[in-house]
């Protein structure tokens, strides 16, 4: 038996017409994760199977796998000959190894031309299974047993890990994303990249200096992002935030709509990066009426003038998903670091109810055309 690590692809299959544009890309995407590391492939049209050199890449593949969009499942298989017999006997060698008293066998025959079907492989693994005390049983179990054949192999395995689904990264182009200092933002890039998204970020600071932003936690958020982007660089567009607040200190006088005024602000310069970018899309990380600025209205208002499409993965999520989240991706505990960030602007009475009109009024009031241009020209790319 060759022991091999087996990935499926998952919703990739959904894609008809096109899925071998998106298994192509999943295919660049894993040899970009998977640089360094020794391993060749074993041809197969419906999954991906690799061979591990030694088993310090095989640790290390596994680890890696964790991180890439676009799979369903992953794991250790044992490959032998897609014969019934081959098939029964290595079943049996498995078993025989492990701690089972009852085990479920699942049987799937991807290949239709033999001569057996898929309860035939299940009669004959069964007789095995009671040759060595083990009893096959599809209700009460303490372990599984799946086997897959293919047209050249079959392969076996009693546990695999889920993968994190989705499409893989680069199949749906670029977005900006709004990046704060806060929990709820690297979670919605998380969920961008998901879906085959290319990030692009976009921070806006209060230091007075760009190093002391470079050397805080934003950067180091990134980098938490960056091995679930599968071999894309991630791009951060620093923005000085001084020409807004001076600003909109003048304009806002009562200090109602600053918040909402401030991502008006934000999704300007997006849109001209996005542009500049060749990016399709806006992401944020906001969750309704979660702050005074993600009220229905709020949010209507601050993406007056807008036309690139913003979407809002986290909108249905409450704070404690969110937080679930971020933890299991591993930005939860550089999230809630001490931080001056602009996106926690506290206003003195900040209006849940803002009307786009008002807004639009404010805007133009602030020559709001005129600070995007004053701060893009300020902007780091990094």
């Amino acid at each position: 038996m060759d022991k091999v690590i087996f990935i499926n692809f998952g919703e990739l299959w959904l894609r008809k017409g096109n899925k071998n544009r998106y298994i192509s890309q999943l295919k660049h995407n894993l040899a970009s994760l998977l640089q360094g590391e020794s391993f060749s492939y074993i041809n197969e049209h419906d999954r991906i199977i690799l061979k591990p050199s030694n088993q310090e890449s095989e640790n290390k593949i596994i680890d890696k796998l964790g991180y890439l969009f676009g799979i369903s499942k992953f794991g250790i298989a044992y490959r032998v000959e897609p014969k019934l017999q081959s098939i029964a006997n290595a079943s049996k060698e498995l078993l025989s190894n492990s701690k089972y008293r009852k085990i479920k066998i699942n049987a799937h025959r991807a290949f239709k031309g033999f001569d057996f079907n898929s309860m035939d492989i299940i009669k004959e693994v069964s007789k095995k299974a009671k040759e060595i005390g083990i009893e096959p049983s599809l209700h009460e179990f303490d372990g599984e047993l799946f086997i897959s054949v293919t047209k050249d192999n079959a392969y076996l395995y009693s546990y695999y890990k889920k993968g994190l689904g989705g499409l893989p990264v680069g199949t749906e182009g670029k977005a900006v994303i709004l990046l704060s200092g806060g929990i709820d933002s690297p979670v919605a890039a998380w969920f961008a990249m998901k879906r085959g998204v290319v990030p692009i970020f976009l921070h806006a600071y209060q230091y007075s200096s760009i190093d002391l932003v470079l050397e805080s936690k934003i950067p180091k958020i990134v980098e938490k992002l960056l091995p679930y982007a599968n071999g894309f660089k991630l791009k951060t567009y620093y923005i000085p935030a001084y020409y807004f607040t001076l600003k909109v200190a003048k304009t806002d006088k009562l200090g109602k709509y600053e918040p909402v005024l401030f991502k008006a602000f934000l999704l300007r310069v997006a849109e001209r990066i996005a542009k500049k970018e060749k990016a399709n899309l806006i992401f944020t990380g906001e969750s309704l009426g979660q702050v005074s600025s993600q009220t229905p209205l709020n949010i209507r208002a601050s993406q007056e003038g807008i036309k690139l499409p913003v979407l809002r993965p986290l909108i249905g999520f409450d704070k404690e998903e969110i937080i679930d989240i971020a933890k299991k991706i591993d930005t939860y505990n550089l999230s809630i670091n001490p931080y001056p960030d602009v996106c926690s602007i506290n206003a003195r009475n900040p209006s849940t109810a803002a009307k786009h009109e008002i807004i639009k009024k404010m805007l133009k009031e602030m020559e709001i055309s005129k600070i995007v241009r004053e701060t893009l020209k300020e902007s780091i790319e990094k």
